[in-house]
């Protein structure tokens, strides 16, 4: 929208100073020159600050990208300072309590924990139960493989 204006607004002056090559120019077209042109230094001004912003937000973006590690970029924007003051400002209205100072002797009353040991089997059962081994076996000739070896006993 600001480069059709400015556009327009070119197109405006050239037609004017057309018109003005006559020596005989009144001092109502120079003042609509003298604004004319005024309004486009300021035009200018404001597209060139959006160019160099955008330069410079495609060099970042392209820097991320690109870059050796995306982790560490910075972005050294004066805007940053913004934010800084945003959090010391809520840290002044919200202070952190300070931790309540505990003596030593409360401190040794606390037990430590200490990590429990798993239990094996046999210390689950009591030991004033009675214990059968009961052994399976298999018929002879469930005792060889399918190649013909002798299969291993475990447990």
């Amino acid at each position: 929208m600001k480069i059709y204006r400015f556009m327009l607004c070119l197109y405006m002056l050239k037609s004017v100073v057309k018109s003005v090559d006559s020596e005989v120019a009144s001092s109502g077209r120079e003042a609509a020159i003298l604004f004319a042109n005024e309004q486009l230094k300021n035009d200018n001004a404001k597209l060139s600050k959006t160019v160099t912003q955008q330069e410079h937000m495609i060099k970042l973006l392209q820097k991320m990208l690109h870059g050796q590690k995306s982790e560490k970029i910075i972005d050294t924007d004066e805007r940053q300072g913004v934010f800084k003051d945003i959090l010391r400002e809520v840290d002044e209205l919200n202070p952190e309590p300070a931790p309540e100072e505990t003596s030593e002797e409360s401190q040794a009353e606390l037990p430590k924990k200490s990590r429990r040991k798993r239990r094996s089997l046999q210390e689950l059962i009591p030991e004033n139960l009675p214990r059968e081994k009961v052994i399976i076996d298999l018929p002879e000739a469930q005792k060889l493989s399918s190649n013909g070896t002798a299969l291993k006993r475990i447990g």
